[in-house]
């Protein structure tokens, strides 16, 4: 079965192999959505009200690196 909730950034981006490409620096906060481009990959990660991490969803883009966007749910 595929886990789909992490306690960590790290764990959630590890479960897609996704670590090496997440710029360090980079956090994400309580109910906050990152959006960004890496190394020709967009990686969206979603952070709960509870601190855990869903796994990411990512694939090619032709978009120039960095944060895309940041959005948080109030």
């Amino acid at each position: 079965m595929k886990i789909n909730r992490f306690p960590t950034l790290n764990d959630a981006l590890e479960a897609e192999g996704l670590v090496a490409l997440w710029p360090l620096g980079v956090n994400i906060g309580y109910r906050e959505t990152v959006q960004l481009a890496s190394q020709g990959k967009f990686i969206s990660v979603y952070r709960d009200e509870l601190g855990s991490y869903e796994r990411p969803v990512h694939y090619a883009t032709k978009a120039p690196d960095g944060v895309i966007n940041r959005s948080r749910v109030e």
